[in-house]
């Protein structure tokens, strides 16, 4: 249930981190992953903006706030969680924009594999948005850094930033580091 999601620490520290990037007049693409959802609390409610989402649910969320401009794609949507639209109508949408910014999550990160998920048709949709987007943030929590999902979505080096958490494996966000990205450990709080 995502309206009611419970955030870890980790993963409210990524998601306040990540909205800070968001700009007066940016066009932005938001995650349908939990952390979209934790990052509602954190996005401008002060200036203008457009998000694009894939989520019925976070539509929904964002149909009361009068900062926002909101698009959400069409096409399939996957029953229960984040009601994601992610099939071949999605993608299709998402293709003909572009984004200032987008903020993306997944199963895994790792140096020599790449960004990584677990289907082909959120693999697909997800390489449309990120080819299609001036700055690229990737959102991953500690377990997810070092880790080889099912399909391969891109190489590290099409990420501008990844934005983890104070349990992520050193050794590689060095190696991720050295392939050009830039890192942001956000720390814990006491």
């Amino acid at each position: 249930d995502m309206k009611n999601i419970e955030a870890y620490p980790n993963y409210d520290a990524i998601a306040k981190k990540a909205a800070t990037f968001v700009k007066e007049n940016d066009v932005v693409y938001l995650t349908s992953g939990s952390l979209g959802f934790i990052m509602l609390k954190y996005l401008p409610k002060d200036f203008p903006y457009t998000l694009v989402v894939n989520s019925a649910t976070l539509a929904d969320e964002l149909k009361y706030w009068d900062n926002v401009t909101v698009y959400i794609t069409g096409g399939k949507m996957r029953m229960h969680g984040t009601t994601s639209l992610v099939d071949s109508f999605a993608t299709a949408f998402v293709k003909n924009m572009h984004f200032d910014i987008c903020f993306i999550t997944g199963a895994g990160i790792d140096s020599d594999f790449g960004f990584s998920n677990g289907t082909d048709e959120t693999a697909t949709f997800q390489r449309t948005v990120i080819e299609n987007s001036r700055k690229r943030i990737l959102m991953l929590p500690n377990h997810k850094v070092g880790v080889k999902a099912f399909i391969k979505v891109c190489d590290i080096n099409c990420f501008d930033t990844l934005i983890t958490d104070w349990d992520a494996v050193e050794d590689e966000l060095v190696k991720i580091e050295e392939k050009g990205l830039e890192i942001i450990v956000v720390e814990e709080r006491e």
